[in-house]
């Protein structure tokens, strides 16, 4: 018997194969199979930060420019900020571009719809 460790449970067995589940169809003959759930509001929540991030930025680089109590120094770590959050907001652009946000399949089965998120635009729609 060790001491001051917890008893180990027996572990289940994991189960790999899912039960089929009902195709359910909706008026234009397509059926959802995957949507990602929380992703438009974590995308909305992270171009906020970035904007927000930048906009901070180029306050400060502006007022540093304006009125240079620091020295060049400060200005050049305000720019690179600025940069940083333009580069941030790129990255979102292609990323959320690559994400899916839902698959549908249609009805005869030959061809599937896939929408991607896209973080400053409406969403891209692809049929395969």
């Amino acid at each position: 018997l060790r001491r001051g460790f917890a008893k180990k449970k027996k572990e289940e067995p994991i189960q790999t194969i899912g039960r089929p589940m009902k195709l359910i169809f909706d008026e234009k003959d397509r059926c959802l199979v995957f949507k990602h759930l929380n992703g438009e509001n974590e995308l909305k929540w992270m171009v906020r930060a970035d904007f927000a991030f930048i906009a901070m930025n180029l306050f400060l680089f502006v007022s540093e420019l304006t009125f240079p109590v620091f020295g060049g120094w400060n200005l050049a770590s305000f720019t690179f900020g600025l940069g940083a959050g333009l580069a941030g907001a790129l990255f979102l652009n292609v990323f959320s571009k690559r994400t899916i946000k839902e698959v549908r399949l249609f009805k005869a089965g030959d061809r599937i719809e896939v929408l991607f998120f896209n973080a400053f635009w409406r969403s891209l729609q692809f049929f395969t």
